[in-house]
């Protein structure tokens, strides 16, 4: 067995004995919920889940994170956000890094000093200079310098009496001076802020312990700004350590003749939370430590970790689920459920915490992780959930309408279910349909219905066809209650029937006279203050009390399918193939005066419902999504699935719409309920980081290091650049958009979308400054912080050296050259001396020769 694998079993076996551990002390005080320890969990009995102040059932839908995504373990103990925003966490097998889109791990390496001293993690605390503290389960203390990647180590040695009490650390403080508190199975210690000096600190005297082993077992640890810490230890101990070193027992009153294990200690100033074994407890003003919750709103149980959102709803992750209290006094359960889509993957929850962004995130002894957007509160869903027979029959809605009593008709693949959206509790009303249920509406005497073909009514359980042999009608499909007793169908051949509910007589409702094909795609039948509304492949037709018929809707042109239309205070929406059309009355005729289409970001799904809420704003149901248009702004914005959606496939629009009320959509995933006036958070700018940098050459490509100082430098021969940055946006990261500037190359930002990432091939020789900003889901734009810096190295034949040793050489030639002319010249010198020597010589001859011949003459 390698290195690794046996890191990962001592992990796993640690993990195992822990459970153990925990099993044995459930069984000691009584708890039949330990033998969900050894088989499938049984969640204990809760109070009814209520509704929230929002009028919404708490149905959050959990984001998953598996080992498939790229975790090291299922089984994660510990998570915490960097100062940067990166997310790590720490488990049975090492430790990781997420930055939105991937995950980064670090293992043991035994042949590498520098590495993770083990892969069991227990605990992770992010200091202030970015370094990351890690407490082990076996190994002692390591801390991370990210921007190197290397470990530094703290370890027990029983020959220095500096070093760490034990390698098993449960719990991990840092003091606002930068030290380090250390609780261990054998005591409580702290490193200096320099990391050079470990001492141990003495508190068993404050409460005369040391008797019971587990007086020396510090599980928690929390300190506080002024310099105060709370110590907690597994034999239920509470102390608060003064700045100026004083020890106070804390009394806990948790009304249990047992021990409380003390797990966790969170929060700070007048929010001081206790994870014990016996549930949560809050230190009072009067600094007493009491249980949070009554038995009857939380049954005790372990509580290992808690944390308040944004919201003030406080959070905690128990043995048996997470637990949530909504402000409000309602106490919510979620427990398991990993083949429900959203639901919770894991029972067993270690730690949770609140990002800056207001998401929530979850870890798991056998479930990964879990992420809760921070908009999730905004919906709720309900859904076939397995073995409960009080939920909805199937996991899709084709139909959602309200019902007489104030609840909901759910309809879908050949059954209908009545749904109370408060507790989410469904009856089973019809099974075995021959199809899906087209349309339904409820008049409070009984419900009418069509399947395809047939018309039905129902008073009791038993459906009755309504002119099953055709005589009067065929084809029925959409529904619409009238005034009085007045039911619309859309039929074929006349397109609409109007059916006294009374006495059943059937009369056609009169068309245009230049209406073709009134039955061909009927897409709207609504009734708006005692007026009937028509739409089909012709345009759209309204009620003229006048002429005793339907007619055309003035202004509005004919031709093009209705599918849908919404209604305003001014006008309507009418949704056209491309493009969404809103008119304005003008006396009886209608104006267009608003087209929303490609320019505008409308992507023309197809459109199967349309809302206008109490502000104005258009909401689009499709099977692209969820789309909300702000018309005054003129903002088109689409709820996202990987947001706080849990589906994207919307069949129809919806209902119970009206002035303070929740509205109630069908949807592939079952139904979805949401507010539409809900307040959404305001979004922040979140940050970016350069995650990773690498070149390639002729020899290959080669990773960099990212310089903490943001400059680096390229070789002559490095031919290509990639740079890979992520904002650390996690609410929606497939929907964080990039744009990059490369000051000394581009002339204005390149946009790349949603890759954040970029190549620069052949890059000149010289300096470069690379400028990055990112908007997440919410649209809001934040920069680098710090701008990279890139020197492209010139090559060696075009360097300083280079040009010297040019200049040398060109002066040597000119040297060379002046030296060849001067020997020239001193040649041509001496042949013109010489022949100089010559013409003398021969005029001397000459002048002899003529003085001989002279004297002989004479």
């Amino acid at each position: 067995m390698d290195s690794r694998r046996q890191d990962q079993w001592r992990g796993t076996r640690k993990s195992l004995f822990v459970l153990l551990g925990v099993t044995l002390l459930a069984c000691l005080s009584g708890f039949t919920a330990a033998w969900s320890m050894l088989s499938p969990a049984v969640p204990p009995t809760d109070t009814p889940t209520a509704p929230s102040v929002s009028g919404l059932l708490p149905t959050p839908q959990f984001r998953r994170f598996s080992m498939a995504d790229g975790l090291p373990s299922s089984t994660i103990n510990a998570v915490v956000q960097g100062r940067l925003g990166f997310l790590w966490f720490g488990g049975a097998d090492g430790l990781s890094r997420y930055d939105g889109e991937t995950f980064k791990t670090y293992h043991h390496d035994p042949a590498n000093p520098d590495s993770l001293s083990t892969n069991d993690i227990t605990q992770l605390v992010s200091a202030s200079d970015g370094r990351l503290w890690i407490s082990t389960g076996d190994s002692g203390v390591d801390r991370l310098d990210p921007a190197t990647g290397r470990f530094e180590h703290w370890r027990h040695d029983p020959d220095h009496a500096d070093s760490l009490v034990s390698d098993v650390v449960y719990a991990l403080a840092l003091a606002p001076d930068g030290s380090l508190w250390v609780g261990t199975n054998a005591g409580l210690d702290k490193i200096s802020p320099d990391g050079r000096h470990v001492r141990h600190v003495a508190y068993l005297q404050a409460f005369g312990g040391g008797a019971n082993p587990k007086d020396k077992v510090v599980g928690a640890l929390l300190a506080e700004p002024d310099g105060s810490l709370w110590i907690g230890t597994w034999s239920g101990v509470l102390l608060k350590r003064q700045p100026d070193g004083r020890l106070r027992r804390v009394p806990v009153q948790s009304g249990k003749d047992k021990p409380d294990q003390i797990w966790r200690i969170e929060g700070g100033g007048n929010d001081v939370r206790v994870g014990t074994r016996f549930g949560l407890l809050k230190i009072g003003a009067d600094g007493v430590a009491r249980p949070l919750f009554t038995s009857a709103q939380m049954s005790p149980d372990y509580v290992f970790a808690s944390a308040r959102d944004t919201s003030g709803r406080l959070w905690m992750a128990t043995l048996h689920g997470v637990v949530m209290m909504d402000g409000q006094g309602g106490v919510h359960h979620f427990h398991s459920q990993p083949l429900l889509v959203g639901g919770l993957p894991g029972e067993w929850t270690w730690r949770v915490i609140c990002d800056r962004e207001g998401g929530l995130w979850f870890t798991f002894y056998n479930g990964g992780v879990a992420y809760l957007p921070p908009g999730w509160g905004q919906f709720s869903r309900y859904t076939h959930v397995p073995d409960d027979a009080t939920s909805l029959g199937d996991t899709m809605a084709s139909l959602v309408v309200p019902s007489a009593d104030g609840r909901l008709w759910v309809g879908s693949r050949s059954r209908l279910d009545k749904l109370d959206p408060t507790t989410g509790k469904a009856t089973h009303v019809l099974e075995g349909l021959r199809t899906s249920i087209v349309s339904l509406v409820d008049d409070g005497h009984g419900i009418w219905f069509t399947e395809r073909g047939l018309l039905m009514h129902d008073t009791g359980g038993k459906p009755v066809p309504i002119d099953p042999e055709h005589h009067r009608f065929t084809r029925p499909e959409m529904l619409q209650l009238g005034p009085g007793s007045a039911l619309y169908v859309t039929v074929a051949r006349y397109g609409v029937m109007r059916i006294d509910t009374k006495t059943m007589a059937m009369t056609p409702v009169p068309m245009p006279p230049d209406a073709t094909e009134v039955d061909l795609r009927p897409g709207l039948l609504d009734v708006r203050d005692g007026v009937l509304w028509y739409g089909n492949h012709d345009g759209i037709m309204r009620w003229n009390e006048v002429l005793g018929r339907l007619e055309f809707v003035p202004g509005v042109r004919r031709g093009e399918d209705v599918s849908t239309a919404a209604f305003d205070a001014k006008g309507f929406w009418l949704a056209r193939d491309n493009t969404l059309e809103h008119y304005r009355w003008d006396g009886q005729r209608a104006v267009r005066d608003h087209v929303v289409g490609a320019a505008q970001g409308w992507k023309a799904p197809v459109v199967n419902g349309m809302q206008v809420d109490d502000l104005g704003r258009l909401w689009i149901f499709s099977q692209a999504g969820l789309w909300r248009l702000d018309h005054g702004a003129g903002k088109l914005f689409r709820y996202g699935q990987k947001g706080s959606l849990a589906s994207n496939e919307f069949y129809a629009g919806p209902a119970l719409a009206g002035h303070g009320k929740a509205w109630y959509v069908p949807t592939d995933d079952g139904v979805i309920g949401f507010q539409p006036d809900y307040r959404a958070r305001k979004g922040m700018p979140s940050p970016i980081a350069v995650v990773d940098l690498s070149v390639r050459n002729a020899r290959g490509t080669r990773t960099l290091r990212i310089p903490p100082a943001g400059a680096i430098r390229l070789g002559w021969k490095d031919r290509e650049l990639r740079v890979t940055v992520r904002e650390l946006s996690y609410v929606n990261p497939r929907a964080n958009h990039y744009q990059f500037r490369l000051i000394g190359l581009d002339s204005a930002w390149v946009d790349t979308g949603h890759r954040g990432d970029r190549e620069f091939i052949g890059l000149p020789a010289g300096n470069y400054t690379l400028e990055v900003k990112a908007a997440g889901a919410d649209g809001v734009w934040s920069n680098l912080a710090t701008p990279l810096h890139i020197h492209v190295q010139a090559p060696p034949w075009l360097r300083w050296w280079a040009w010297l040793v040019y200049a040398g050489l060109v002066a040597l030639l000119m040297w060379l050259g002046l030296l060849a002319w001067r020997r020239r010249l001193a040649h041509r010198h001496q042949m013109l001396m010489a022949e100089q020597r010559r013409n003398l010589a021969e005029q001397a001859s000459a002048a002899k020769s003529q003085f001989l011949a002279t004297l002989s003459h004479e």
